[in-house]
């Protein structure tokens, strides 16, 4: 897994329209590593551990704040 940069001016096209996406059907072992059982569902992850997780669609505001505790 790769990680990228973004500005916020890219990240709807490097994050949200990224066309490397983490499909279900194709990776059946992430989502069983790391205990994803719904989608949509957001991952943070600091030194390849999942720190924070969000399921379900969620504000902007919600998504941001989620964001900020590790910017």
């Amino acid at each position: 897994m790769s990680l990228i940069q973004t500005s916020d001016r890219a990240v709807r096209k490097d994050v949200l329209e990224s066309p490397v996406p983490v499909l279900v059907d194709h990776n059946p072992a992430i989502f069983s590593e790391y205990g994803i059982m719904s989608i949509p569902t957001l991952a943070l992850f600091k030194n390849g551990r999942i720190v924070r997780k969000t399921v379900g669609v969620q504000s902007k505001a919600h998504l941001m704040g989620m964001l900020r505790e590790f910017m």
